[in-house]
């Protein structure tokens, strides 16, 4: 921080606002807040004629150049946790890439629900009024003291007859609207609890002497003193003995217990077993650990592609990458496509790591969510595992960055603030020097091209564990068949499987009256002229479409290209 005129001190704030090419604004920093403000802190400042929070981005020595008078910050925002520098530099570097608004960045790194919540406070200005000049909005305040928040207002006024009597009322200067920071929306959760005041032995005798007059009190005495002293929560020891309020406060009015807040942990998945089995490796699955587990420990910086068929224990291997990272105190992040898939991995490493697994997902509540980015933040976990959004977990010590199913198009996000996980892993690698592992038995093409010319080294796992052999796949060409919907390969199969007691699954990946359409003579196939995919046939409206730019013609009488009749829906 530097000095400006006669000791003033600047800091440049990005508004918290989803606006792309929004800039940073000076404010002049109070002397106040001089001991408190850093980079990354969420702040309060003007802006127009009303308050938007922001983030310090930098301080400065002076301010612009031609500005006369500079607004100063109004506070800090305590209850938004500050911004580390290294995520508001991927914010601008993920901005400027995706074109997108650097704000909406920083929010994907901050917990949901602990954002600043800004309310407006409605305040009597007018003290008198004329008989009949006062109206609803001036009534409700009178009711309440000549100040309320605009929420109350709005529940008991309805919204759109609030905003019509608030304008009247700011128009004639009746009221005043200001600004509070309203409580947010999640926030630690604290139970009640209980904790002896004296030693555990203590506590067993003094149990023992209160036995007859005071059993309640005594049992709870015992159960304090088996916990070697720490605290119990007061909920826990209802569900065991009943009520206890009363007796805990015989204990306390004797001195032998008090009352004390407790900060409890959301746990996610709390009911899920874990599975602690480690298996044997197979000599592809050895080389493949030991040779990523070396790239972590010499800092290369490599990226691999872990490529292997399905059932080869991919999966595995980057699980014992995990636990070499966790043991020589490293963080690690497992991305996956679907939120659903998350059980299972949490399962199997909470089994070999226990409390050092979180989980962030938007499935869980804002409360889970809270505390797990808490820990987080803290150092506490040292493995993460979730969709694309634990992309911005919170990890200082990053050393290895998994992305399972790379292939899957869920790692792009389709609304504000637009990005591919993929992006950010690497921008995350390239700051911290994280190992990348991408895993897949059918990789994208793009993925797959690095591996080939070099940019990712390449570990394959050719062969299934247990030496279970791969299904046969079959590809039939359906214009030699005669049936539209299943060829004589698949009814006879099917056949086989019924005859035998056997069960069948069908998969239809597709939408529309029929995926395509095709010339029986020449075997031409309709496409889209954009994007080079076949049209779907949809038959309620009578049209072709294609599925991913919308383009739209009618199904054609003959084929464009041989002028054949034999046109057929497949």
């Amino acid at each position: 921080m530097g000095l400006g005129r006669e000791g003033e001190r600047y800091v440049r704030v990005l508004i918290d606002r989803a606006v792309q090419g929004l800039s940073e604004l000076t404010y002049l920093l109070p002397p106040e807040l001089e001991g408190e403000a850093r980079v990354g802190s969420a702040v309060l400042v003007p802006l127009g004629g009303g308050w938007a929070p922001g983030y310090i981005m930098g301080f400065e020595e002076s301010p612009p150049e031609g500005t006369d008078r500079i607004k100063p910050v109004k506070c800090l925002l305590p209850q938004v946790p500050p911004v580390p520098e290294w995520m508001l530099s991927l914010a601008g570097r993920l901005a400027d890439y995706f074109c997108e608004p650097k704000a909406a960045f920083i929010r994907c790194v901050l917990p949901r629900g602990a954002e600043a919540r800004l309310e407006r406070v409605v305040v009597l200005a007018k003290k008198e009024f004329k008989p009949g000049e006062e109206d609803e909005l001036v009534e409700a305040l009178r009711r309440r003291g000549g100040k309320a928040l605009a929420s109350e207002l709005e529940a008991e006024l309805g919204v759109e007859r609030f905003e019509k009597l608030l304008a009247r009322a700011r128009r004639r200067k009746w009221v005043v609207v200001e600004v509070t920071l309203g409580p947010p929306k999640v926030k630690p959760a604290i139970r009640l609890a209980a904790e002896l005041t004296v030693s555990p032995e203590e506590a067993m005798e003094e149990a023992k002497r209160m036995e007859r007059r005071a059993p309640k009190a005594s049992r709870i005495l015992r159960l304090l003193a088996e916990k070697g002293g720490r605290a119990v929560i007061i909920v826990d020891l209802e569900r065991e003995l009943g009520s206890v309020r009363s007796s805990v406060g015989v204990l306390e009015r004797h001195g032998l217990a008090r009352r004390i807040p407790v900060e409890i942990r959301r746990i996610p998945y709390a009911w899920l077993s874990e599975r602690p089995g480690v298996p044997k490796l197979t000599p592809e699955q050895e080389a493949a650990a030991r040779r990523i587990c070396q790239n972590i420990d010499r800092r290369e910086g490599r990226g691999f592609l872990l490529f292997g068929v399905t059932g080869s224990g991919k999966s595995e291997v980057y699980w014992r990458a995990i636990e070499h990272v966790v043991s020589r105190g490293g963080q690690a992040m497992v991305l996956l496509p679907e939120i659903a898939l998350t059980t299972q991995l949490v399962r199997q490493l909470r089994g070999r790591l226990g409390g050092l697994v979180a989980v962030i997902h938007s499935a869980l509540s804002l409360g889970e969510r809270f505390d797990e980015w808490r820990r987080i933040a803290k150092g506490e976990a040292r493995v993460v595992v979730g969709p694309r959004s634990a992309a911005f977990a919170p990890l200082e010590d990053l050393d290895l960055i998994v992305m399972d199913e790379e292939q899957d198009g869920s790692y792009k996000q389709d609304h504000m603030p637009h990005y591919h996980a993929k992006a950010v892993v690497e921008e995350r690698a390239k700051e911290t020097g994280a190992t990348v592992v991408y895993v897949s038995a059918t990789p994208s093409v793009e993925t797959f091209y690095r591996a080939q010319v070099g940019d990712l080294e390449l570990l394959e796992l050719k062969e299934r564990i247990f030496g279970a052999p791969l299904p046969e796949v079959s590809v039939v060409d359906m214009r030699e068949e005669e049936s539209r919907i299943a060829s004589e390969r698949l009814k006879e199969a099917l056949a086989e499987r019924l005859a035998k007691g056997e069960q069948a699954i069908l998969f239809v990946n597709r939408r529309g009256y029929a995926g395509t359409i095709i010339c029986r003579e020449c075997g031409f196939v309709l496409k889209c002229p954009n994007c080079e995919v076949t049209l779907t046939l949809h038959r309620e409206t009578k049209s072709m479409l294609c599925h991913h730019c919308g383009y739209r013609e009618r199904p054609p009488r003959v084929c464009p290209n041989c002028e054949g009749v034999r046109l057929t829906g497949i």
